[in-house]
């Protein structure tokens, strides 16, 4: 048998050729990933929500620096953004709920991208900032819930996702307010006032509070349930408070299927409005009203809108990767890597298998020094031969 080589290639640190780092300077990456199922899809919009807090842990997110790049074709997609209105830790990360569109998916596909962000210190000048457009965590069954408890961040006397609308003519004269006055739950509600100068009103552009723009996304022939509670303080004679969800198409157009529920027509105390409708063909989003009809004054609060079952097909989960730091995809670190050859020869004669390293065959053997240490684990001493005991026999 002649001499064989055997070649120690020290990989760590190198990337395959498809993890290599497709932007420079960037200083931190995550893989984001779906596994396709038996159906066929054309382009759908993915979503997953990612607490940089944790994933980034002592670190802090840098503004706007995150890219989102297909890891088979290196394209750049387009990543729209949103920041979760509730949470935002001492560190400076948001919690971002991130939106991109997939293309076409085959059967049981993967198809995976890296998102690519850039990282600084807490406190620095180039720190992440609040974004305008914000959104209430969920779960998947909940399309939309409010409880008024929170401000927008660009318009701090109006509740989160809610605008007023609606407007006045001569004689009339009506309040849309964000008031602390008759919650049902919490500290703040929504209120409609109106009031007229002479008789009932004739505008048939009644006052009202919505969500707009639409925060729920919806699918044809999904059912939708509306949950929400009304209370009545003062009504004139044929008034009506009321909430609606209502469905638009893709381009923000009006559906039909608009689901109304109308509250008592004399003052009450709160009272639960709940209704269930589905969704039509071409929906892809619904708006909620609150309105009042007529003189009078009312509140609404508490608001719930779930999705009983999808439309279509399942929805596929978004997985995250582990958290790759830039530094190990320099071109520095790829240039250190060195091979070592361990030259093995053959040895004239067998080792004692005793645990002894006296042996000939030993002082000419090859030797690995240069290791480092993985893992250590504490030492666990077992007894030599000569310390055992003798074992005792059967009686």
């Amino acid at each position: 048998m002649t001499a064989a080589a055997i070649v120690w290639a020290l990989l760590l640190a190198l990337p395959s050729a498809a993890q290599e780092w497709a932007l420079q300077d960037a200083q931190a990456r995550v893989e984001l990933a779906i596994e396709g199922d038996m159906y066929t899809r054309d382009e759908m919009h993915l979503e997953t929500v990612v607490d940089f807090n944790e994933l980034l842990e002592a670190r802090t997110l840098r503004a706007d620096s995150l890219t989102l790049v297909d890891t088979g074709s290196g394209e750049r997609i387009e990543l729209q953004t949103a920041e979760d209105a509730q949470m935002r830790y001492a560190s400076g990360s948001p919690i971002l709920r991130l939106r991109w569109a997939s293309g076409a998916l085959e059967r049981f596909e993967r198809r995976s991208w890296h998102l690519y962000m850039g990282t600084t210190k807490r406190g620095s000048e180039d720190a992440w900032a609040h974004l305008e457009q914000t959104f209430l965590p969920r779960p998947p069954s909940l399309l939309f819930e409010s409880d008024f408890e929170i401000a927008d961040p660009n318009h701090p006397y109006r509740p989160l996702a809610f605008n007023p609308g609606g407007r006045d003519v001569d004689g009339e004269h009506t309040d849309r307010v964000w008031t602390d006055q008759q919650a049902r739950s919490g500290t703040h509600a929504l209120k409609i006032e109106r009031r007229s100068d002479d008789g009932p009103p004739t505008n048939s552009n009644r006052p009202f509070w919505w969500t707009w723009p639409p925060p729920m996304e919806v699918s044809e022939g999904q059912s939708v349930q509306v949950e929400a509670w009304l209370k009545a303080e003062r009504l004139a004679q044929g008034a009506m408070a009321s909430v609606a969800l209502e469905f638009r198409d893709a381009e923000n157009a009006r559906l039909g299927n608009r689901l109304w529920l109308r509250g008592p027509r004399i003052p009450h105390d709160w009272q639960l409005m709940a209704g269930t409708v589905m969704a039509p063909a071409n929906a892809a989003s619904a708006v909620f009203w609150f309105s009042l009809h007529g003189d009078g004054e009312a509140y609404c609060d508490d608001v719930r809108i779930t999705s009983n079952s999808r439309g279509g097909k399942p929805e596929l989960r978004v997985t995250r990767g582990r958290l790759e730091d830039g530094a190990s995809f320099t071109a520095d670190d790829a240039a250190s890597i060195q091979e070592k050859t361990l030259k093995v020869g053959i040895a004239g004669q067998p080792p004692a298998i005793d645990g002894a390293l006296d042996d000939a065959c030993w002082q000419t053997a090859g030797a690995i020094r240069e290791m480092e240490d993985f893992m250590r684990v504490l030492w666990l001493r077992l007894p030599r031969t000569s310390d055992r005991q003798p074992a005792r026999g059967r009686r």
